[in-house]
């Protein structure tokens, strides 16, 4: 496959066929986040901030992991660039505090005691 057919199908899934399935990456991306560093957070008893835009990072490297590990196919370079695209893109944003935090925040509020570390 040439690189304009991979782009190409790319902007096809990030922008259309992906987004119709799942919304809008920026929010899948930031729920992601939240429940990837919920999970750290409390598996390794530190504090850790994920982003969106790591998320679409990490999501690069995996596509990346697979292609290596495996027989190299179409699909992987095609969602490499995707996610590399919505990186490029989700670094713009303006980072504000996460969903899991003001969940934390809320909770200690009310006298739960939540904390990772």
């Amino acid at each position: 496959m040439k690189r304009r057919e991979i782009l190409e199908k790319a902007i096809q899934c990030c922008c259309h066929d992906r987004q119709d399935q799942h919304g809008k990456p920026e929010n899948t991306f930031a729920m992601i986040a939240d429940l990837w560093e919920m999970y750290l957070c409390h598996k390794y008893q530190t504090d850790i901030t994920i982003r969106s835009v790591d998320v679409a990072q990490m999501m690069v490297l995996l596509k990346v992991a697979r292609s290596a590990l495996g027989n190299l196919k179409d699909d992987d370079f095609v969602d490499a660039a995707g996610y590399s695209a919505l990186a490029a893109e989700l670094s713009e944003i303006q980072p504000s505090e996460s969903n899991a935090k003001a969940i934390i925040r809320a909770a200690e509020y009310r006298g739960m005691d939540i904390d990772c570390k």
